[in-house]
């Protein structure tokens, strides 16, 4: 047996890592919490602050220079 050559994805290892931070934003730490929120009927809510978390992150790729 053979590993693969190890591939640097340093980008998208900060990408998850964003992922990782929007969720405790928004309260959604696990699947468990996640499954609570649909049930409690706050599914809006997080919906809603995860659009503004996208745009804001859409706004700072077009902001950049190339």
């Amino acid at each position: 047996m053979q590993l693969d050559p190890f591939i640097d994805a340093r980008k998208l290892v900060n990408v998850f890592r964003e992922y990782g931070e929007w969720l405790e934003l928004i309260g959604v730490p696990d699947v468990g919490t996640l499954n609570e929120i649909i049930v409690g009927e706050r599914m809006r809510e997080v919906v809603l602050v995860s659009e503004a978390l996208h745009e804001q992150r859409i706004a700072r790729i077009a902001g950049r220079d190339y």
